[in-house]
């Protein structure tokens, strides 16, 4: 999926509550990255995606509700999650 957003095949939606999850998880110890490390990455990632603010609240993802700020970035900013989904899943690789 970076590749593709990289190469301009997909857009990147990104909200503030995903960039903190994304900054929180790449601190977990499990993963020894150090924090220089982890400041280029968010920031690559702040450059590479497209911030929206997210005003939705609808529930969607019983199984993991914190996955419905995805959703909601994507629906706000006018992307479409589950076309991109269906797709990545259908022809992996081929985004």
């Amino acid at each position: 999926m970076i590749e593709a957003a990289v190469d301009g095949r997909v857009r990147l939606i990104i909200s503030r509550g995903l960039v903190k999850e994304f900054s929180g998880v790449i601190a977990r110890e499990k993963f020894g990255l150090p924090r220089e490390e982890r400041a280029r990455l968010v920031s690559f990632l702040l450059n590479l995606g497209e911030m929206v603010g997210t005003r939705s609240r609808f529930k969607a993802v019983k199984e993991d509700p914190d996955d419905d700020m995805i959703l909601r970035a994507a629906y706000d900013g006018g992307g479409r999650p589950l076309s991109l989904w269906r797709q990545a899943h259908s022809r992996p690789g081929k985004l």
